[in-house]
């Protein structure tokens, strides 16, 4: 059923027991094609009206993640969606935990939060997979545990989806971490980091989730405002969120290394999550990003 033209007419059929039900439907397009191929495709489902509410592709979720790779991404989105509503995730059911694929630990510890930020960022809707919040990390799963068909079949070739499933951490103090009252879960709960001990780290990605949720909300021009390019040089990526009534200027820093970017004009308030530990400074239209 991959690719087909009569998929998009059933989409259209569904679409319409959708809105007589005031129901609202988020897809997910896969494609055997490359990656332009894959970005148009996601796009033609949400176009018109007609197709699906929302639709995310696998773009982000692959291990390719640097400032050029976003912008591209991007850009083939703008110019394939026309009226349609973009939507992204950095993570799901059937790939690894972004904190493990993206390899956040040592000089990239904090990669994660950055891309987080940038998620609440762009121009769409985000979703969010369970655990992002409290760092889970994609789980070496044994033989024995595994739950997942494809891994049972197919191991040790290809060891299945388990790894970023696991139960959600509520609290490092109660069996299994929190998730029920002692009876053996579906898969081991065994996250280094429980979301009682996120609480307690007020620079924890956790917070740094909730402050920017926050900010997203007070700010118009990152719910429903334009998209454009400002800058992409080497590994440092700028674009700008605008409305009538307000411009928000976002910058990230692929790099392991401090850098410095020239702005195109002076930005009068920085926005930056508290939590944030990876703060930029700011002088007239000079801005010193620090490393992701």
């Amino acid at each position: 059923s991959k690719d087909r033209p009569e998929n998009l007419e059933f989409i259209h059929f569904l679409r319409k027991i959708f809105d007589e039900n005031g129901a609202v439907s988020i897809g997910e397009i896969g494609s055997a094609e490359g990656l332009e191929s894959t970005l148009k495709l996601g796009t033609d489902y949400v176009k018109n009206g007609k197709g699906l509410h929302l639709a995310y592709t696998f773009s982000m979720l692959n291990k390719n993640m640097n400032a050029e790779y976003l912008e591209h991404v991007l850009r083939v989105t703008e110019e394939s969606i026309e009226d349609g509503w973009p939507c992204w995730s950095l993570s799901n059911h059937d790939c690894m935990r972004m904190i493990s694929r993206f390899d956040c630990f040592g000089e990239r510890d904090g990669f994660q939060q950055m891309m987080l930020l940038l998620l609440l960022s762009l121009r769409g809707t985000p979703i969010i997979y369970y655990g992002e919040e409290v760092d889970m990390q994609e789980y070496e799963i044994t033989k024995d545990e595994l739950r997942d068909p494809q891994g049972i079949r197919f191991w040790p070739d290809i060891k299945g989806r388990d790894g970023c499933r696991l139960p959600f951490p509520w609290d490092s103090k109660l069996t299994n971490q929190g998730f029920n009252s002692g009876t053996k879960p579906w898969l081991p709960a065994v996250n280094k980091l429980s979301l009682d001990q996120a609480k307690a780290d007020s620079g924890s990605t956790f917070h740094v989730l909730q402050e920017m949720l926050q900010i997203r909300k007070k700010f118009p021009a990152l719910q429903n405002g334009s998209y454009r390019k400002i800058l992409l040089d080497g590994d440092c990526f700028v674009f700008e969120r605008k409305t009538e009534d307000e411009t928000m200027l976002i910058a990230a820093n692929f790099s392991t290394e401090e850098q410095s970017i020239n702005l195109p004009y002076k930005v009068t308030k920085d926005h930056t999550p508290k939590a944030f530990k990876r703060f930029c400074t700011l002088k007239n239209e000079l801005l010193t990003s620090p490393a992701c």
